[in-house]
């Protein structure tokens, strides 16, 4: 429930997973985080559905376009720096849902 907030640094590769044990729909916003970050929403099979620049200190709602199992929120342009995009996999095998 707390994720990143209130954090003043966020390692070059590091980063949050959250992971839900069925599709999930709801946003995120940056309430209380100090990074600024991006964010992928990941399907159950680890296609990436969307990625998304999030400000810190902000309650804009970021909603993907459609239900998502994963979230992974990461330094903000580390998508985009490791040539990361929309459709591509990402792999879940690993990952355990709370």
């Amino acid at each position: 429930s707390r994720g990143l907030m209130f954090r003043e640094t966020l390692g070059e590769d590091e980063g949050m997973i959250f992971a839900w044990e069925a599709d999930h729909s709801g946003g995120f916003w940056m309430r209380n985080t100090l990074v600024p970050l991006s964010i992928a929403f990941v399907l159950a099979d680890g296609t990436i559905l969307h990625i998304e620049d999030m400000e810190p200190l902000t309650d804009t709602p970021h909603n993907p376009p459609g239900p998502y199992r994963y979230a992974i929120e990461v330094n903000q342009g580390w998508y985009a720096d490791n040539g990361i995009e929309v459709g591509d996999t990402v792999d879940v095998s690993e990952v355990v849902s709370s």
